[in-house]
This record gives structure tokens, C-alpha cells and sequence, in this order.
């Protein structure tokens, strides 16, 4: 009797469970996703790479785009692509040159102009930012000032002027362009990981203050990404940098937007590309917003087993530091 009713209890308790993860699952599934039509999208680091790939996506959606980026002719450049590419209004896309770095003042009047036409932002998305790779002690106090300015100090600026009105009006999305170099430190990166950690720490706590003024946040960590900012990165990229930055491949800036936008429209909080990307956003949820309980479910169920799998990545980019060094002693040896 006792074997019957432990059966019982056992069964009961599988269909509970399956019954929770399907509920949690069809929640996940049928969440009614925002929409970028008809709304403004302002765009930082908007002249090429993500930043253009982005806009495209958006104005496929029949959203409208504001570029924000340094050099007038990048910009032009820029829109007239998508107009050829999307057959859209011209109209639909404005161009303001400028750095994010600009003063507040200067930053404001920037929001403001692109507000006039295209209405009130309600996605704002960060990308403009660079990295310079190389070795510690190669790298120069400047280099570490000059990307933290840019990567976080630029993405905080004008996230200063956008998200109070976002909180007035009680919506909208922001969304910042972190890296996986946000979430795990690699060899050569030590200047550019810094920027893209503390982006992540400014990303929660953001999340936190605005999830009660209808505003989402969410922090894209995409891998290395076909860019010219890529290409510029690369010259100075340490052999050991190239060698583990291989593991994860290079994607197209447009699998990246789309990925970027999907996470975005449900409001997730992490947002990644790839097998290897969800590992890393598995392992280093830690104390991330919770903005999806299938997610949530995912993480607790496989955070265990994500860690061991990256455990064996860890052991494999030790590796290939160490036969660097090994290299590089015996070669001068000789």
C-alpha cells in the first residue's frame, strides 16, 4: 500500500511540476510583444554597425529614426542606405551629428529637435562605444579614461536627458549595448570590460528605478560583431584575445539588431546571441532583474550545469594564455 501511495504522491508531484513549467512557458509564449510602429526610436552610435542595423529593423517595423552619431556624411551615408534598403519615407529617419560626450546642455537641444518631428522617444538604444584591445601593461591610463568616457559616461549622458521623459509620460524602452565582455573578463580587455561591467551595474539599478514608470531596460551582450568597429579593434587585438574571441565566432550586425529587438519587445532584461550566449547569461545572472519567470525557471533549473560548461571554456582560455607565454619564452630564447 505504502509502495502504491509513494507512486501516487511521486506522480502527483511530476504533473504539478509540469504543469507549472507549462503555464510559466505558455505566459512566456504569449505575452503580447511592444511594437516599434508608429514610434520614435532614437539611436546613439547610429552611423553603421548595430547602430544602422538597428534603425533598419525598426523602420521595416514603420518606425520611425533618429541617428545620432559623429560626422555629418557617416550619417547621410547611413540614411540614404536604409532608404534603399527599406524603400521607406525619407522622412522617417533624421541624422543628428554630435558626440555623446557633448555637454548636457548641447545633448538636451539634440532630444529636443528630434522630438519636434518624430514625437516623443520611446526607445532609446545606446550603441555608440569602441574598444581598444591589448595586453595591461601596453595599454595607457588614457585608453582606459578615454573608453569609459565614451562606453558608459556617453551611454549615462544621454540616457540623463531621455529617461526623465520617459518617466513622465509613463513608457518606453532603453536599451544599452553591453558585451560578453560585460560578463566575463577576458585576456587583452581589461580597459574595455570594465566599461561594459559597469554598464551592467548602471543597467540594474536603472531597472529598478523606472520598472515602476512602465519603462524597461535591456542590456544587449552580444559576442564579436561584424563592425567596422571590429575591424579597427582587431589591430591591436593580442594573439591570445583572437584566439579566444574565436570560440565565439563573428556575427552579422543584423542577426545581432534583430536578436536585439526581439529582447527588447518582451521587455527581457538580458539579451544575447547564440548557444554560448545564453551559457554566459545563465551563469552570470546573479541578481539581474527578473523580467521573464520562464527564464527564471530556465536559470534555476541549469545554472548548475551552464557553470560546469563553462568551467571547461575557463580551463580552455587558460590554456591558450599559457602556450602564448610558452611561445613567446621560447622564442626568445633563440
Amino acid at each position: 500500500m505504502k509502495i502504491v501511495f509513494d507512486l501516487i504522491t511521486t506522480e502527483f508531484v511530476i504533473w504539478v511540476i509540469a504543469a507549472i513549467v507549462l503555464a510559466i512557458w505558455t505566459a512566456y509564449y504569449l505575452r503580447k510583444p511592444l511594437s516599434f510602429h508608429d514610434k520614435h526610436v532614437f539611436v546613439t552610435g547610429g552611423s553603421g554597425g548595430i547602430g544602422k542595423a538597428i534603425a533598419t529593423e525598426v523602420i521595416k517595423e514603420g518606425g520611425r529614426v533618429s541617428l545620432f552619431a559623429r560626422g555629418q556624411y557617416g550619417l547621410e551615408d547611413a540614411k540614404n542606405e536604409i532608404v534603399l534598403k527599406t524603400n521607406c519615407n525619407p522622412n522617417s529617419i533624421q541624422i543628428f551629428p554630435g558626440d555623446v560626450n557633448d555637454s548636457l546642455g548641447t545633448l538636451t537641444k539634440i532630444i529636443d529637435d528630434s522630438e519636434k518631428n518624430h514625437g516623443p522617444i520611446f526607445m532609446l538604444v545606446n550603441t555608440a562605444g569602441y574598444a581598444v584591445a591589448g595586453r595591461f601593461e601596453d595599454l595607457s591610463v588614457d585608453n582606459f579614461k578615454a573608453m569609459m568616457s565614451v562606453n558608459f559616461m556617453g551611454t549615462v549622458s544621454v540616457s540623463k536627458v531621455v529617461v526623465p521623459r520617459m518617466k513622465n509620460r509613463g513608457e518606453g524602452v532603453v536599451v544599452l549595448f553591453g558585451s560578453q565582455a560585460g560578463l566575463t573578463g577576458i585576456f587583452g580587455y581589461t580597459a574595455y570590460a570594465a566599461t561594459k561591467f559597469a554598464l551592467r551595474g548602471f543597467a540594474e539599478a536603472l531597472s529598478m528605478e523606472v520598472k515602476p514608470y512602465n519603462i524597461s531596460v535591456t542590456l544587449a551582450c552580444p559576442p564579436d560583431t561584424d563592425t567596422p568597429g571590429l575591424i579597427m579593434e582587431n589591430k591591436t587585438k593580442p594573439k591570445e584575445t583572437c584566439l579566444i574571441s574565436d570560440s565565439s565566432g563573428v556575427l552579422p550586425a543584423q542577426d545581432v539588431a534583430k536578436q536585439t529587438l526581439e529582447d527588447a519587445k518582451m521587455k527581457r532584461f538580458l539579451s544575447t546571441n547564440g548557444f554560448e550566449g545564453k551559457i554566459l547569461t545563465t551563469v552570470c545572472c546573479g541578481m539581474a532583474p527578473i523580467t521573464s519567470y520562464f527564464e527564471l525557471a530556465i536559470q534555476v533549473l541549469f545554472a548548475g550545469i551552464c557553470r560546469a560548461v563553462s568551467a571547461f571554456y575557463l580551463i580552455r582560455f587558460d590554456n591558450i594564455v599559457k602556450a602564448e607565454k610558452n611561445k613567446s619564452e621560447q622564442s626568445k630564447r633563440k
